[in-house]
């Protein structure tokens, strides 16, 4: 009767497959949460100062899903860590985790977030003053940026994005714009137009915050060839929308 109990208790305890008498998945512990760690979608989910913290389970027999999916291997999660204790223990974010299903090959199948599913990776382009910039994971302003995130020419930048992924956003408020409230890349306009290519070419979209304004006219000259004269008319309708410049186009 006791080792009928004992039975029972370690049953809870083992994945299904171990109590199914299947061989341990080639994917170890180890190695599935440094294919999360490296994932673009975790390296930007965990670009806090703090980082994350990583742990790996093996599929729960309580768990349907993950009990019938013979190629889950782990379902690691990362969870955000807001500071450490008096202690030096990690204190974590409130709902701040995610999730990666791992498979017997050591790939990501899947990912569950706060919000759903981990999308594309998002990046901020900090601007001084138009002539040196950093760029790094995230969607806004840090207040203290590592070394290595920097860029002070437009080679080391295109260096930078071109070990992006595929499919990355980079976000820009330019500090520096022309008399037409165009920005300026490193100074110039024409930097500005070979990043917009090396982008392009490398499936990175660059997402540029439109120039602030107080009303309608001081955003024509912005949209002035905005439309190119191609599928749509040359020169967009400016507007003053909640304190930014608008254009809408006219095409076919």
């Amino acid at each position: 009767m006791r080792f009928f109990a004992l039975f029972i208790i370690v049953s809870f305890l083992l994945p299904a497959r171990a109590l199914a008498g299947e061989t341990p998945p080639a994917c170890q512990q180890d190695n599935a949460i440094a294919v999360v760690k490296s994932d673009y979608r975790f390296t930007y989910f965990c670009s806090s100062s703090h980082g994350c913290d990583f742990k790996a389970r093996p599929p729960s027999p309580l768990n349907a899903d993950e009990r019938d999916d013979k190629n889950l291997a782990w379902v690691v999660t990362a969870s955000v860590i807001g500071g450490y204790d008096s202690n030096g223990q990690p204190q974590f974010m409130p709902e701040g985790a995610a999730f990666a299903l791992v498979s017997t090959e050591c790939k990501i199948e899947n990912t569950l977030g706060p919000n759903g599913p981990l999308h594309t990776a998002e990046y901020f382009l900090d601007d001084v003053g138009g002539k040196e910039f950093a760029l790094y994971p995230g969607i806004a302003y840090r207040s203290n940026v590592d070394p290595k995130y920097s860029a002070k020419s437009l080679d080391a930048l295109e260096q930078m994005v071109s070990q992006l992924p595929a499919d990355a956003r980079i976000h820009w408020i330019p500090a520096q714009r022309n008399s037409y409230k165009k920005p300026l890349l490193f100074g110039s306009e024409a930097n500005l137009t070979e990043f917009w290519k090396f982008c392009f070419l490398h499936k990175v979209k660059l997402e540029i915050a439109p120039p602030s304004c107080k009303k309608e006219s001081e955003c024509t000259a912005f949209c002035k060839d905005a439309g190119k004269g191609t599928t749509c008319l040359t020169d967009g309708v400016a507007a003053c929308e909640r304190g930014s410049c608008t254009c809408s186009l006219t095409c076919k």
